[in-house]
């Protein structure tokens, strides 16, 4: 179980950005850089601290929020931004950051909208939705969005124009989760099952029975979390939705609230009345789990410039690697902090290895 920094605080939604793991609550933001073992608060400027969703624009700033819209260039202090909606309350249920930097939200009253100048301004595209109470929005490589309200499920290939309904094949038009695949679309019904498109949502077959929680996908992985008592779990599909396996052991009990797919670093399952679980997955190649190593800490985290490992000692061996684990530098530790400059390094997650008398010790960074 991972769930230190976190413990007795309930999450509504996890997602993960450039090696970051969030975690939506009630009392605000936390985020993990190493893999959910550790955790840290963010709610500074919040005034409404309950967060639905979060999501991450091209350049680095976060945007979350649930009946407020926050925005955060360092991911520490936020800004309202719900000044531009009746009352300043957005009433968020689910965000979408583009590459042009356009933010579209989803709310529960005021159907679909999106900013193109981080929320000065923002504009309906609601054209042909039969109500204003948005579950998602999501979007696939095709350009195509996606969304639903409860009644049908729709999609548009432009928020300018009309969405259309793509209802035909569904047994049950109340759509609570929603993900795009390898090629794939996966909705989850209120009532009878997860159903899968393999023609951009002309047309929907029932994939498996079960009551889901939500979807998430690797490729041609496919993940969903049950909170069934009797038959619920991890159920994991490794061709695309055609067939599935129950996952559900290791875990402490067989109700699972929601599975998410991390990039680069596998599979989160987080069952409320438990904490946080993995899906055997090592830290970037190395034997050892992070329960079995002395874990080190540094700032900023996530760096730009330049990154300071704290204690790391004088004279002691280092080793930085990517996620994938392959070597990236090494070194001798000078001083008692190891200073690096990180200015070369790609965004994402990386790993950071001290060997000295007392055994390895690690520390992970992110760099924006």
């Amino acid at each position: 179980a991972r769930k230190q920094g976190i413990t007795g605080v309930l999450f509504d939604r996890m997602r993960s950005f450039d090696g970051v793991l969030y975690a939506c609550t009630d009392y605000g933001v936390f985020s993990s850089t190493d893999q959910g073992v550790t955790w840290q608060q963010s709610v500074m400027g919040m005034v409404d601290t309950e967060v639905l969703a979060i999501t991450k624009a091209v350049n680095g700033d976060l945007y979350a929020g649930s009946e407020q819209l926050y925005r955060s260039q360092d991911g520490i202090t936020w800004t309202d931004i719900s000044s531009a909606f009746p009352g300043g309350e957005v009433f968020v249920t689910d965000l979408l950051a583009e590459p042009s930097g356009r933010l579209v939200v989803a709310t529960d009253d005021y159907g679909i909208r999106y900013t193109d100048d981080q929320g000065q301004s923002w504009t309906y595209a609601n054209t042909n939705l039969d109500d204003v109470t948005m579950t998602f929005i999501r979007k696939a490589a095709n350009g195509y969005y996606f969304t639903a309200d409860g009644y049908n499920l729709y999609r548009s290939n432009d928020l300018t124009g009309a969405w259309e309904v793509i209802n035909t094949g569904l047994t049950d038009t109340d759509i609570e989760e929603f993900a795009v695949g390898s090629g794939n679309l996966f909705a989850i019904t209120y009532s009878d099952g997860l159903f899968v498109s393999t023609d951009n949502g002309d047309t929907w077959t029932l994939s498996i029975d079960e009551d889901f929680e939500n979807v998430t996908v690797n490729g041609n992985e496919v993940y969903c979390a049950s909170a069934n008592g009797t038959t619920g779990g991890v159920y994991r599909s490794l061709d695309n939705g055609g067939t599935w396996t129950n996952i559900v052991n290791g875990l402490p009990s067989a109700e699972a609230d929601e599975v998410h797919y991390m990039t680069n670093v596998g599979v989160f399952a987080r069952l409320d009345d438990h904490g946080l679980y993995t899906l055997d997955f090592n830290v970037v190649g190395v034997p050892e789990t992070l329960d079995r190593m002395i874990l080190l800490t540094g700032f900023p985290n996530p760096c730009q410039d330049r990154f300071t490992l704290l204690d790391a000692g004088s004279g002691q061996i280092w080793r930085m690697l990517d996620e994938q684990g392959r070597l990236l530098r090494t070194g001798r530790t000078g001083s008692q902090h190891l200073v690096l400059d990180v200015q070369d390094l790609m965004p994402g997650s990386y790993l950071l290895q001290v060997q000295g008398p007392e055994g390895r010790r690690i520390g992970r960074f992110v760099k924006q």
